[in-house]
């Protein structure tokens, strides 16, 4: 039997595992588009060097303390400012959610899909932003038609003949009645 400990040690070392990943694929798409990126934040800085300066002036003293604290007192500041403002803080993440459900979709997706290993280690960031779109695409089809679409697996992650992947080619967009009529079934018709 796994105690409370061992689960949560592992729950931990996936996330390492997941920030790294995370951390290659931020550096591969700074190192593929570094000059994009010089050119936006030099137009960001040139429209906006009064403002920054100001900010930078109001702020010189918090900036100080910040770097001159420890990790735990970073944290420490950190949770206390969490619970001072968590009725701001929840609404906005509720904002965020209303607005982007193609988003939150994807990251849930993508979440249950590594947790029972069924993410490939070849996919690319093109393949992630493929499956972000299509997440993104059914939420626009459930808003404008009025009829909720779900993205579904063609092979199912947990069929009881095959398992598939979650990844781009794996992926469609169905109606939630269609999806539900499917459920975990794999036919071979498609």
């Amino acid at each position: 039997m796994v105690t409370s400990e061992e689960r949560r040690e592992r729950k931990n070392a996936y996330m390492r595992v997941y920030r790294e990943a995370s951390k290659e694929q931020l550096a591969a798409y700074r190192e593929a588009n570094r000059e994009k990126l010089n050119a936006y934040n030099k137009e960001y800085y040139q429209a906006n060097k009064e403002k920054l300066a100001e900010y930078r002036e109001a702020n010189k003293e918090r900036k100080a303390a910040y770097r001159a604290a420890t990790k735990e007192q970073r944290a420490a500041y950190m949770k206390s400012y969490n619970q001072a403002n968590r009725e701001k803080l929840n609404a906005y993440a509720r904002d965020y959610v209303q607005a982007n459900p193609g988003k939150i979709n994807a990251q849930s997706s993508k979440r249950r899909a590594a947790r029972i290993q069924r993410t490939p280690n070849w996919l690319t960031p093109d393949d992630y932003h493929a499956i972000r779109t299509l997440y993104e695409t059914a939420a626009a089809l459930t808003e404008s038609t009025g009829i909720k679409h779900h993205v579904d697996h063609i092979i199912p992650l947990r069929g009881k003949i095959v398992s598939g992947f979650h990844c781009p080619t794996n992926l469609q967009i169905l109606t939630a009645t269609e999806n539900h009529n499917k459920y975990n079934k794999f036919t071979g018709e498609h």
